[in-house]
């Protein structure tokens, strides 16, 4: 409706309503997530509102006038921001983001430096504020509308740089919007601010900080009755818990969410709660039910036109499809999605992708695209720093295609590149070593493909020790297809008939079929009937 009259007011030259009209589209398109049609309408009230300036300029010294059409195009910019998250377009995020807050006076450091300054200048007020709380410094009702719309345009900037892998200015932006929101006093809708900042200090292993910001989170949540902001804290939080294997914690966090995210209709919440209940389903074994639900994530984007949430349901559902041993369409989900990550700024998703696909052309016994891929996917890796958990795909497919090409070449007596090859596993293992310390699901399987690489050279007890480690770690986190790929290594350390070999691959043999691993369960099998592999 709102749509219509703003085409007819157009068309009668009464730009005015038009714009008053649009507007009203636009924040209706966003309710029901119809972030295309959205960003279409609030792009249209931003250009008929140039259009009106250019015709009828604001007299200049009328102060409050100019400064209430600032914030005004200020708030459309952050809206195209939304949109534009809802349909997985982060590139554009960042523009209308930079455009926001330009309206609202506040710029964005250009260089390292710049934000290195900014983080230490708004974490030192962030710890005077904690310290000693304060009453917002401004009264200008006008002002604080100001500080609580760049506060917002700045959290949207903050998860942006998360998902580019970009700390640094991630930290600092999640810190300058929670002062700013501060600032503007409790009427500010402040949640996902903390939460963001709750995230990046439980990543980063300050535990005690990460819970007290979720706290904060929680009670702002609560006092500005904001329930989009206690969604987003109950994901944020689950997504840190996620990689520490606190799984019963996980499912309590997103089950609250779910039920918040479903009552408000937030479609891009609540496929981001049920993406994190697939991986705590997925890391614990259940890979039909995280199949299922990455299935209808992808179903639903491909509705709404969320094309982050549809590269999330087709690789993470290959990557449990992989682990059923169903190799051919795993492979046909990873290259459509494959094919349209390379359209988005998803640095977590790129190294995630490339790297199950590494993983699923080896296993098909195509070295040659296994090792492309791995080398794609190793590139990426070592331009970014290990934060995001499921990542941990990625870089064990890099790891374990390179360790077979090691093992391959030396089978074949190639001395010169199997050395050659040698030094690429070994860096690739570096590189998960590193992953492993910031994210405990990661410790099985970085154990596992050093204790594969101790074997390589021959050295069988310290190869034994890794896959024992393997296994206790696997155990630990409740991670039982580890546990098994854990136990089938340690049976391969020992000469057919021997009574741990047995005990070993009868062990994995019977988690496998429970787990329905058709793949790796034909290998235990292999094994029982005495290949050495």
């Amino acid at each position: 409706m709102h749509a219509t009259l703003a085409h007819h007011h157009r068309h009668g030259e009464q730009l005015p309503l038009a714009i008053e009209q649009l507007e009203l589209a636009g924040e209706h398109a966003l309710a029901t997530y119809l972030n295309g049609e959205a960003l279409a309408h609030f792009r249209d009230a931003t250009a008929l509102e140039a259009h009106l300036q250019v015709q009828r300029p604001r007299p200049s010294w009328i102060p409050q006038t100019g400064r209430s059409a600032a914030l005004r195009r200020a708030r459309w910019e952050r809206k195209q921001a939304e949109a534009c998250y809802g349909l997985g377009d982060l590139e554009s995020v960042h523009h209308h983001v930079v455009r926001a807050l330009g309206h609202t006076g506040h710029e964005l450091p250009s260089s390292t430096l710049g934000w290195t300054l900014s983080l230490l200048r708004d974490a030192g007020e962030q710890v005077l504020h904690r310290t000693r709380r304060r009453s917002p410094a401004q009264s200008d009702p006008l002002e604080r509308e100001m500080l609580a719309e760049a506060a917002t345009a700045m959290h949207h900037l903050a998860e942006r740089h998360y998902y580019s892998f970009e700390t640094l200015p991630m930290i600092a932006a999640s810190l300058r919007s929670v002062n700013l929101a501060e600032r503007a006093g409790v009427h500010v809708r402040i949640a996902t601010p903390y939460a963001m900042l709750g995230m990046a200090a439980g990543i980063s292993k300050l535990h005690g900080l990460g819970h007290r910001y979720f706290e904060l989170a929680r009670e702002a949540a609560l006092a500005t009755g904001d329930d989009g902001g206690m969604v987003y804290s109950l994901y944020s939080k689950a997504a840190w818990r996620v990689g520490e294997g606190a799984w019963q914690e996980v499912r309590e966090l997103c089950a609250e969410g779910a039920t918040i995210a479903q009552r408000i209709r937030d479609v891009k919440a609540l496929g981001m709660v049920h993406t994190l209940i697939a991986h705590a389903d997925f890391y614990t074994g259940r890979f039909q039910e995280s199949a299922r639900i990455y299935r209808e994530l992808a179903e639903t984007a491909r509705r709404t036109g969320d094309r982050q949430h549809l590269s999330w349901g087709l690789y993470a559902g290959a990557r449990a499809c992989m682990a059923l041993g169903e190799l051919a369409p795993a492979r046909a989900m990873l290259l459509e999605s494959n094919e349209l990550l390379e359209q988005l700024v998803e640095v977590p998703s790129k190294i995630i992708a490339p790297g199950l696909l590494a993983s699923v052309h080896l296993r098909l016994g195509d070295m040659d695209r296994a090792l492309e891929m791995a080398d794609l996917t190793a590139a990426r890796i070592r331009q970014n720093l290990p934060t995001v958990f499921a990542t941990v795909a990625g870089y064990g497919g890099v790891a374990e295609v390179y360790l077979a090409h090691w093992e391959d070449l030396a089978r074949r007596g190639m001395t010169a590149p199997a050395a050659r090859a040698r030094r690429v596993a070994r860096r690739a293992l570096i590189d998960l070593m590193a992953l492993a310390v910031n994210i405990p699901i990661g410790r099985p399987c970085h154990h596992r493909m050093q204790g594969e690489a101790r074997r390589l050279d021959g050295k069988i007890g310290a190869a034994r020790r890794s896959f024992e480690k393997s296994l206790s770690a696997a155990r630990k986190l409740g991670m039982a297809y580890d546990e098994a790929l854990a136990r089938l290594d340690l049976a391969a350390l020992d000469a057919p008939g021997a009574t741990a070999r047995e005990q070993h691959l009868r062990g994995a043999a019977e988690r496998l079929e429970e787990l329905g691993c058709r793949f790796d369960l034909a290998r235990a099998r292999r094994m029982l009937d005495g290949s050495a592999r």
